[in-house]
């Protein structure tokens, strides 16, 4: 029996949950996309067994039997065909046959039995946590945390990012663990039961690639407590669903590094100090990116050395209060942290030339920027 449908909607579908389809595997069928159909939707799931992707469309008919077929090439596929109603049929040896007016591509695929099923993280009724914001809200709160997630797999426990409630409180933390600290908060509605999940990088990637920057539409996050903790989360906007494994380990006590006190805070425009740090990382580069940042009465001096190049000072008009203070970061790291404040301006706030330096934003204390010193020249 064929099905049919469109061919822009199994499109987007496969484009959804083919990225978590694994590109080289000793399990072939998970470079595979898994079709079945459920009533009169098709499903398509893909997975590498650490995150999972699914998602459905409407059709019209069915197949006789789920097919796994190529996620890569079934993806080219359709991105190369043109818009109509795309006509599937599964024949014999798990053959799919697409076709669409005069064109007509059969793909060999795998038997859908074999593929692996996709782990249960939520039922109605049970105990797991459930966390629901609106996407706009969700996807700030990533972006001003992914920045600072670690790269070094040697502490695994930092190449995701920490989901965090308490009471009427969420929270996504990132850290590296040595020089960087993010933290982007929202309140809720109302309290529930305390969460610290460890989200891998590349789940939480996935996941803000799916919602929408100025959606006000809900998205839905679950996480499954065992004996240990939370060890699996379902992430749920525009009609997919991801499934992630977490990440085990113990994260940083990271309000410990978090001044609780200053003695010298700027204000000034983002725009302002963005450019130049930029214009102060070509010259940054060969000494570590070191910028140095003083503080005088009413602005906020810049400076570089290259010992290829040469040096380079810029000075930026600001709000100063308290004692001048001259302290040396990593430029591109504070240049990302300023980046990520919402709106058109930032505090930075000092304490003493060996301690860290803090980015915040003009109203409010929904974000948090944390950055350790390096040595001054």
């Amino acid at each position: 029996m064929k099905l049919t449908c469109s061919r822009q909607d199994l499109h987007e579908a496969v484009a959804n949950v083919g990225r978590v389809a694994a590109t080289q595997s000793a399990l072939p069928i998970l470079t595979h996309i898994l079709l079945r159909i459920d009533g009169e939707r098709l499903t398509l799931t893909a997975s590498d067994q650490e995150l999972s992707a699914c998602t459905s469309i409407p059709v019209v008919g069915g197949l006789s039997q789920s097919i796994a077929v190529p996620a890569k090439v079934f993806g080219e596929m359709l991105a190369a065909m043109p818009d109509g109603d795309l006509e599937i049929d599964s024949g014999a040896q798990h053959q799919l046959t697409l076709s669409l007016r005069d064109i007509q591509y059969n793909l060999r695929g795998l038997p859908g039995e074999e593929f692996p099923s996709i782990p249960v993280v939520h039922v109605p009724g049970d105990a797991a946590v459930h966390v629901e914001f609106k996407q706009s809200t969700m996807r700030r709160l990533l972006r001003q945390t992914s920045f600072a997630v670690s790269q070094d797999q040697t502490r695994v426990q930092y190449t995701g990012i920490l989901f965090e409630r308490e009471e009427n409180t969420f929270r996504l933390i990132s850290t590296d663990g040595v020089v960087r600290v993010a933290v982007s908060s929202a309140a809720m509605e109302e309290p529930g039961p305390a969460l610290a999940a460890i989200v891998p990088a590349r789940t939480v990637a996935e996941y803000t690639r799916l919602l929408k920057a100025d959606s006000e539409e809900a998205t839905h996050l679950y996480f499954r407590n065992d004996f240990a903790g939370p060890t699996l989360a379902s992430f749920e906007a525009n009609g997919v669903m991801l499934v992630s494994r977490l990440i085990e380990g113990q994260f940083a006590p990271w309000r410990r590094v978090v001044p609780t006190t200053y003695t010298e805070r700027a204000t000034l425009e983002k725009s302002d100090i963005l450019n130049a740090l930029r214009r102060m990382s070509i010259y940054a580069r060969d000494d570590q990116q070191r910028v140095q940042v003083a503080f005088t009465a009413d602005a906020v001096q810049l400076s570089c050395f290259s010992g290829s190049y040469g040096e380079g000072k810029e000075r930026i008009s600001a709000l100063v209060e308290g004692e001048e203070t001259l302290i040396a970061l990593q430029g591109r790291f504070l240049a990302e942290g300023i980046d990520a404040v919402g709106g058109e301006g930032c505090r930075i706030e000092l304490t003493t030339s060996l301690s860290p330096c803090v980015v915040r934003p003009l109203e409010g204390d929904d974000f948090l920027y944390v950055q350790s010193p390096m040595h001054p020249r």
